[in-house]
């Protein structure tokens, strides 16, 4: 499977101010539908992004073919690795916990057919959650695991506090 197209840039937008909303933005309008309905992919981002040359997504952990992009906002650079039926959007920042505020909210407003299977402690990092949905795209042909690490409620937030969502896509009753 080829790397999916990602939503191109509004030229008349400005660089988004808020990191958390924007993270959020990327999952539900480019990164969740690139991989389990490309089609449905309308709009455009408010930011053109860079992309990473090979060594810069190596640095980042990105060693498996694709194609990463680093979106400016007003705070942190916000990233979309695309890869076949797999897709990654993180940042680092203060803002970190709200992003998960953010896409919650949106997923139930977009992908009402998101069904939550969980939350949880990170198991390689207690100061971290993990947030586990299913996504059905509107055709039944394709479902998606989305996972979502953010900051848990208890930790102060630092600089570096990391807000980090997974999807792997598959043909309904395939299993990753």
């Amino acid at each position: 499977m080829n790397a999916p197209t990602p939503p191109a840039a509004d030229p008349t937008e400005t660089t988004p101010a808020d990191p958390a909303a924007f993270a959020a933005r990327i999952v539900l309008e480019g990164a969740l539908p690139a991989v389990i309905a490309p089609q449905a992919i309308q709009g455009q981002l408010p930011a053109a992004p860079r992309t990473l040359a090979a060594h810069e997504r190596i640095a980042v952990g990105m060693e498996k073919p694709g194609v990463t992009l680093a979106y400016p906002t007003s705070g942190p650079e916000v990233f979309l690795d695309l890869g076949g039926p797999h897709a990654t959007v993180w940042f680092q920042g203060r803002d970190a916990r709200a992003a998960i505020d953010a896409l919650t909210t949106g997923l139930a407003a977009r992908f009402p057919q998101a069904e939550l299977l969980g939350e949880e402690e990170n198991p390689g990092d207690p100061a971290l959650r993990v947030r586990h949905w299913r996504v059905r795209a509107a055709d039944g042909v394709m479902v998606a695991d989305l996972r979502a690490t953010f900051p848990a409620a208890n930790i102060a937030l630092a600089q570096r506090a990391l807000f980090l969502v997974r999807i792997f896509a598959q043909r309904q009753g395939q299993t990753h």
